[in-house]
């Protein structure tokens, strides 16, 4: 599967939300495909608004042996740099997180798989977003027998960065958990890798967090569904869930934002989020709340058997 980017959809994929599309580079267009010369699959898109308002997609293609992690950038959305490989190992990368912080510096996390359903989640950094060193890349995750996989990183209002995860063979619970690994100002390891508190069930799987900072806050959205099957995307119904967070540790109580019984929303998590994202531009503290409730009562309104 090749990747089809809509330039429309790219430009509201912001990284910092209290940038705008002011300065008219984007417009709305037909679909286009980014990654033309691609023999073979390209997936797991991230799309980011960088802070000088160019646009920068990451994402997984297995044009090289298991799978790896490519990034290109556009200034205009019509010409496209050439795609650059930020990894080089035997193992699968997936699921590519880019995010750029205040500073400029960009965060690029993803995950590795040595074997079906074993493997870490990685990270590594850059100055420009286009320039990326193997050898630096990090291991987040520790131990053997474990699959971390499907993360998301953001960075809090403190400077630290969080990388949001799923894993089912960490938990003794017998359900796919969430789990959290940050990483303090000034640090060079990364911590406190544990459970999410307070956001995961103790009966049913949380899965495919996706996660932003929004002004002061950290949004994050995630799948739950129960355990007549393992992943998300086989489970005949599922529904999106919501909480926020100052610090990225402590958070809101979870918010069931759709209810849609018998179908799946796993695949609208990041689509719900952009919308959030979109409705509290400019860091408008005050309209964050506001914000909230509104897209909640939009979901509400739309989604059929309220409960």
């Amino acid at each position: 599967m090749r990747a089809a980017f809509f330039l429309a959809s790219a430009a509201g994929c912001t990284g910092d939300p209290a940038d705008s599309d002011s300065d008219g580079r984007f417009k709305p267009a037909d679909a286009a495909i980014l990654t033309t010369a691609s023999p073979g699959k390209d997936e797991d898109t991230s799309v980011l608004r960088a802070r000088d308002g160019s646009l920068y997609v990451a994402w997984f293609s297995d044009r090289t042996a298991s799978g790896d992690i490519y990034v290109t950038r556009t200034e205009r959305g019509a010409a496209w740099s050439s795609a650059v490989r930020v990894t080089t190992d035997a193992g699968g990368d997936f699921n590519p997180s880019l995010i750029q912080d205040a500073a400029g510096v960009f965060h690029l996390t993803w995950f590795r798989w040595t074997a079906p359903f074993r493997g870490h989640i990685y990270y590594n950094q850059s100055s420009d977003g286009h320039t990326w060193d193997p050898t630096a890349e990090v291991r987040v995750t520790s131990g053997e027998d474990v699959d971390d996989w499907v993360p998301s990183i953001v960075d809090a209002a403190d400077g630290s960065l969080l990388i949001y995860f799923a894993s089912a063979k960490r938990p003794t619970s017998g359900v796919t958990d969430l789990y959290v690994a940050r990483r303090k100002p000034g640090d060079a390891a990364w911590s406190e890798i544990g459970p999410v508190v307070g956001l995961n069930s103790a009966v049913e799987h949380d899965h495919l967090p996706f996660a932003a900072r929004i002004g002061s806050q950290i949004a994050i959205t995630w799948v739950r569904h129960d355990q007549s099957e393992a992943l998300p995307w086989l489970n005949r119904k599922s529904n999106v869930f919501y909480a926020s967070s100052s610090d990225g540790l402590t958070w809101s109580s979870p918010v069931q934002v759709t209810w849609r019984m018998g179908q799946r929303a796993g695949g609208i998590t990041g689509y719900h989020l952009s919308i959030l994202r979109a409705l509290t531009a400019g860091r408008a503290s005050g309209a964050y709340g506001a914000a909230r409730s509104a897209l909640i009562e939009f979901w509400r309104r739309t989604e059929p058997g309220d409960a």
